[in-house]
């Protein structure tokens, strides 16, 4: 573990480092190295993409690999500048001095550019990268099926491993429509690693992902449009990665330990098993003695045989000895050395061969169509030979999807340095699995989308309902005035002249009028009052007289006689009601009662009484 004095020198490093660049720019000619050339968009066509800025890093065993790039759209970019630095002496990836030789490098390649968006690889050793056939289930239940699927296969600790995945597709099995997850698992300390590495760099990092994944970028971007499924043979020092892919989404992917390694080893024990000559020896150690010098790199070990094998297996593959030599006693052709390596070839031949019958059988004989090579045997088109004899496929390397770079000096390597970093540099949340920002971090992101979403949608609500209410007041407010206008234009149009005389002719014509109404009024009067009196009178009150009186100038009257012949009992009660009726009536202002007694007629005792109604 780093103490505290030791960070805090190398944080005072950094801090100057930066200083140094934040005080001058560096003014670094820049031009676009490298176009793609397929699928590209028209000139035209940039100007209506908001470009991005964006920096891929590959850290290898012993080089950085640095590709920054313009993202003109999302499958049309143009290459800013590139580069590749070995390690010093003594440096790997996890040496206290390696961020500050990490912030100088990424410092000179950005120069003056501000809003990089960068993204790194982590190695794919302990990395899983399956493909599952899960049950259709609720979008809620997703991820515990996609974790117990996996976990009945891979076993793997939480705590020290990131656990993702990805829908990326449907299928059938056994005639149920099942969902195709892609699920992987990386080692959680290495995240960490280089997360904290970039951090302590003063460059944070947008996202981590494999080296599979980059590839597959390659494919969702559009830079290489494959409609059928395709095979990628990366080939690495220490390892090869054969990774399968079906509607530009890796389905299957699996590591081999046969490698550029296992190629010098090969080479340095036929060398060391052919006896060679003293003065070949000698030869062979001033070489191997060179070869550490001029490229000063601590990653080149073992014997004069294994470095000057390294030698000779860099310039076979890069097609740079002269055959013609064959017959030379100091020198190896091109047979020989094909010969020496001939065995690991044919090892990761055969594993390439299983790999894609082993997806054929599993997939429903969805068969690959295509192999693309890409890494440090790119350039070597007998190798190409032989998977095409082996395997029956056509064979092509990744590099032919774009356009070298003029330099000599860098297009013998380039396949194997910048194709993979190219990947990384296009690499994007929204279709490349990040290690850094898994389904925990998109789910609760998703979540706090969804909330703002719903909160805009509620105030999207609220003011619609108080537009609506305030068009509608308006709408009555102007409706208003306009009635007002109406009104005080025709109030304007009506000239009427009020005066004394004009309102005592009204009240002389009312009165006339009402005049007319009343003596109309009498002259029915008799009859109203018998209808009504009829209509009040129940079939228990016998009538025996009614006098209307209306000549009295004071009051008129009507005396009523009858009898009530209801039990003897009840007939209090019943001239009680009857009286009442008679009240209700609007032509009756008031009734009294002048007599009442009981008197027998026809052998029954009735109640006769007398009456006085005044009607109005």
């Amino acid at each position: 573990m780093k103490t505290n004095k030791e960070i805090t020198s190398t944080d005072k490093l950094l801090n100057a480092i930066r200083a140094k660049h934040e005080g001058g720019r560096i003014d670094k000619k820049r031009n676009a190295y490298l176009e793609t050339t397929v699928y590209s968009s028209p000139p035209e066509e940039k100007k209506k993409y908001r470009s991005r800025i964006s920096l891929g890093v590959v850290i290898r065993s012993n080089t950085l690999v640095l590709i920054l790039i313009d993202r003109l759209s999302k499958s049309d970019f143009d290459i800013i500048d590139f580069a590749s630095y070995k390690f010093d002496s003594g440096m790997t990836s996890q040496s206290e001095d390696y961020p500050v030789f990490l912030s100088q490098k990424i410092m000179e390649i950005c120069g003056g550019q501000t809003n990089v968006d960068i993204w790194t690889n982590i190695s794919t050793l302990n990395v899983n990268i399956k493909c599952i056939k899960i049950p259709k289930v609720p979008d809620a239940q997703i991820t515990n099926t996609v974790y117990w699927m996996y976990r009945k296969d891979v076993l793997f600790d939480e705590k020290k491993f990131v656990f993702d995945y990805e829908i990326i597709g449907e299928t059938y099995q056994g005639g149920v429509k099942k969902d195709l997850a892609m699920v992987y698992t990386a080692p959680a300390i290495e995240v960490k690693k280089i997360k904290s590495l970039f951090k302590l760099a003063g460059y944070p990092v947008s996202g981590v992902t494999v080296i599979p994944f980059a590839f597959q970028n390659f494919f969702r971007t559009g830079v290489i449009q494959a409609d059928e499924v395709v095979c990628i043979i990366f080939i690495s020092n220490n390892y090869s990665r054969i990774d399968i892919f079906d509607k530009n989404n890796i389905v299957l992917s699996r590591e081999v330990k046969t490698g550029i390694s296992s190629m010098v080893e090969l080479v340095a024990r036929e060398m060391e098993v052919g006896n060679l000559a003293g003065s070949q020896m000698f030869e062979m150690e001033n070489e191997s003695k060179n070869i550490r010098k001029d490229t000063d790199n601590s990653n080149i070990e073992g014997s004069p045989q294994v470095v000057y094998a390294q030698k000779i297996l860099n310039s076979f593959l890069k097609n740079s000895l002269d055959s013609e030599k064959g017959s030379n006693e100091n020198t190896l052709s091109s047979g020989k050395i094909f010969y020496m390596i001939k065995p690991a070839l044919q090892r990761l031949v055969k594993q390439v061969e299983r790999t894609i019958e082993y997806y054929s059988v599993n997939s429903g004989h969805n068969n690959v169509s295509r192999v693309f090579v890409t890494g440090e045997l790119s350039v070597y088109t007998r190798f190409f030979s032989m998977i095409e004899e082996n395997v029956g496929l056509p064979v092509a390397a990744m590099g032919d999807f774009f356009q070298l770079p003029d330099d000599d000096g860098i297009s013998v390597n380039w396949e194997d340095l910048y194709v993979p970093a190219i990947g990384v540099a296009l690499s994007a949340n929204s279709y490349t699995p990040n290690l850094n920002y898994t389904y925990k971090e998109k789910e609760k992101d998703l979540k706090e989308k969804r909330i703002k979403k719903y909160i805009s949608a509620v105030f999207i609500i609220i003011i619609a309902i108080l537009s609506i209410f305030l068009f509608v007041k308006n709408s009555a407010i102007e409706d208003k005035v306009q009635k007002k206008i109406l009104i005080e234009k025709r109030l304007s149009e009506f000239d009427l002249k009020v005066d004394q005389n004009f309102i005592l002719k009204l009240v002389a014509k009312s009165e006339k009028a009402r005049g007319k109404y009343k003596k109309y009024a009498d002259s029915y009067l008799n009859i109203a009052l018998i209808q009504q009196l009829s209509e009040l009178t129940p079939s228990n009150i016998r009538l025996i007289s009614c006098t209307i009186n209306l000549e009295s100038k004071n009051k008129s009257n009507i005396f009523i006689e009858g009898l009530v012949v209801n039990a003897k009992k009840r007939q209090d009660l019943a001239l009680a009601v009857y009286l009442v009726k008679l009240e209700s009536s609007p032509l009756i202002k008031e009734i009294r009662i002048t007599s009442k007694v009981f008197e027998k007629i026809n052998g029954r005792e009735l109640l006769y009484f007398k009456a006085d109604l005044e009607i109005y």
